[in-house]
């Protein structure tokens, strides 16, 4: 959803208006800037921008 299609944005804009959580969770087995945190900040950024209610939980790695 970073890179490719459907985008982040196209994404968010089909989640319910009263959604009161979302899991981020970027599909990147370890924590990278370019990758891992880009990708946070994307949907921070979206999320501001279409769904400034709906709180954020980001899972940084699932290495373990």
């Amino acid at each position: 959803m970073r890179y490719g299609e459907p985008s982040f944005q196209q994404v968010v804009s089909t989640l319910p208006q009263d959604l009161d959580e979302c899991v981020v969770f970027p599909l990147y087995p370890q924590y990278s800037l370019a990758a891992t945190e880009s990708s946070i900040l994307m949907a921070r950024q979206v999320f501001q921008k279409e769904r400034p209610r709906t709180r954020l939980r980001m899972i940084q790695s699932f290495f373990d």
